[in-house]
């Protein structure tokens, strides 16, 4: 559980650095693009959708945690559900409709 802890804190930080708009340089894939192609994209708007699921991520992994405590035997395939859905979701929303160019 303390690990799980300690993942959490670190995932909760790196996601109020991606709200506040400055961390594209750790999306993947967007880091290793040229300095032209990253022009093309709002890197602010990109990186406060990518901190928003970083921390639905970090909250998925604190229900986690919790249900190692509680030893639910339906959590896990519900919790793997959800979050295949929501990163499932969140990749199509960024990747369609030109939603992060200029």
């Amino acid at each position: 559980m303390n690990a799980n802890i300690v993942v959490v804190v670190l995932m909760v930080l790196v996601s109020i650095i991606m709200l506040s708009g400055k961390g594209s340089i750790l999306i993947a894939g967007f880091n290793t693009k040229s300095k032209e192609e990253k022009e093309k994209y709002d890197t602010i708007s990109l990186s406060k959708f990518s901190g928003k699921v970083f921390l639905m991520t970090a909250g998925m992994m604190f229900l986690s945690g919790i249900e190692t405590l509680t030893e639910l035997t339906w959590f896990w395939p519900v919790w793997a559900i959800c979050l295949a859905l929501l990163l499932g979701t969140s990749i199509v929303y960024m990747n369609t409709g030109n939603r992060f160019k200029k």
